[in-house]
């Protein structure tokens, strides 16, 4: 049992009630009329008919003003429904007796025995959710009436009080069944939303651990590329003077090197910038032999230390300007050589353009 849900099961009782709080009024009102009723106790069938709708409004009344007088206090809402429930019962199941004592086991008796025992049948759905209300309510609705045809009746009385004996026993296994089907929806609502609620709790704490690591990484990226940055522009002034070869060779190392870390540093950048849906591509002309010869000059080195060589094959009439992200093709590229290096000894490593179709000024070409 899931205290919380009491409150829902609760509000599900006041919801069921007015669609059923004053139906025992008309039935009443039919009964005197085609019964004996109306001749022989007129005045106690009106009676009883103005009781049915007293706590039959009081009923809706508790419905409707659920939430307030809940709010108020629980157990107060509860004791006056439970209180109003099994007092109706506690009269219904006295009038069949009352009638049975007063005229007998004839028409009038079977006929107010059949609307007793169809209004109990009611209960099973209209107040199921509570079952130990339930079992009072239509216990004392039906045991009087089996009571006394058992010990006053005959035997074809005594066979009557036996069918709503067993009419009775099988309200109560309907209404244990509905009681299960009721809790056990209530139950698996409340687990999904306890899963709903732990799922997007998970969801908030992933996305604030990676947005902490973009963060992360921007700054660090940030922090290695002012350095690094220093490296290669001293680097540079240092290539300009005059060094015998040995020196420069092992200062170009030293720059291709200080490339291909800024260029892993950018690459962090924008890794980060995509989790956080901030990278953007550039649109702007651009000389594409131009990006692919720095591809050819950077990959050289790499290609050297594993005994390959590099080669590039470009059709003659492959474009020269295009439109498009320069950065992001020289990152791709640039990748690509990479691994055909890392995954290559003694070999050759092709990089090949060809042009396939040009149109209106717009061109497709391939680049392997």
């Amino acid at each position: 049992h899931i205290p919380e849900l009491n409150v829902q099961a609760d509000r599900e009782l006041a919801r069921r009630s007015p669609k059923v709080a004053l139906t025992m009024v008309p039935v009443i009102a039919l009964v005197t009329f085609i019964t004996d009723l109306h001749a022989q106790a007129l005045e106690l069938s009106l009676g009883f008919l103005a009781l049915s709708t007293i706590l039959g409004f009081y009923r809706v009344y508790l419905a409707f003003e659920f939430d307030d007088l809940y709010k108020a206090s629980p157990r107060s809402w509860m004791n006056r429904f439970a209180a109003l429930m099994l007092f109706s019962a506690g009269i219904y199941g006295l009038a069949v007796p009352a009638v049975y004592f007063a005229m007998g086991s004839g028409w009038t008796m079977l006929i107010v025995l059949l609307s007793v025992t169809g209004m109990s049948a009611s209960a099973t759905s209209s107040i199921a959710p509570r079952q130990n209300m339930f079992r009072s309510y239509v216990g004392l609705m039906l045991v009087p009436i089996t009571l006394v045809l058992f010990v006053f009746g005959n035997m074809t009385e005594k066979g009557l009080g036996m069918l709503v004996l067993f009419f009775l026993g099988q309200l109560l296994v309907l209404g244990s069944y509905s009681h299960r089907v009721f809790w056990d929806s209530l139950r698996n609502a409340h687990l999904l939303e306890e899963r709903a609620e732990n799922l997007t709790r998970a969801k908030a704490e992933v996305e604030a651990a990676n947005e902490a690591k973009s963060e992360f990484l921007n700054n660090v990226s940030h922090e290695i590329r002012t350095p690094l940055n220093g490296i290669l522009g001293l680097t540079d002034m240092v290539l300009e003077t005059k060094l015998d070869p040995q020196q420069e060779e092992h200062l170009k190392i030293v720059r291709s090197s200080g490339d291909t870390l800024l260029e892993i540093i950018n690459e962090i950048l924008d890794f980060s910038r995509l989790e956080s849906r901030g990278l953007k591509l550039e649109s702007k002309v651009f000389n594409l032999r131009q990006v692919i010869r720095k591809v050819a000059v950077q990959g050289e080195l790499s290609c050297r230390e594993n005994g390959n060589s590099l080669k590039v094959e470009l059709d003659e009439a492959f474009p020269v300007e295009v439109i498009g992200d320069e950065s992001r093709l020289l990152q791709i590229l640039n990748n690509l050589v990479s691994n055909a290096v890392k995954f290559t000894k003694l070999g050759t490593i092709l990089l090949q353009g060809e042009l396939v179709h040009r149109q209106d000024g717009l061109a497709a070409f391939t680049l392997r």
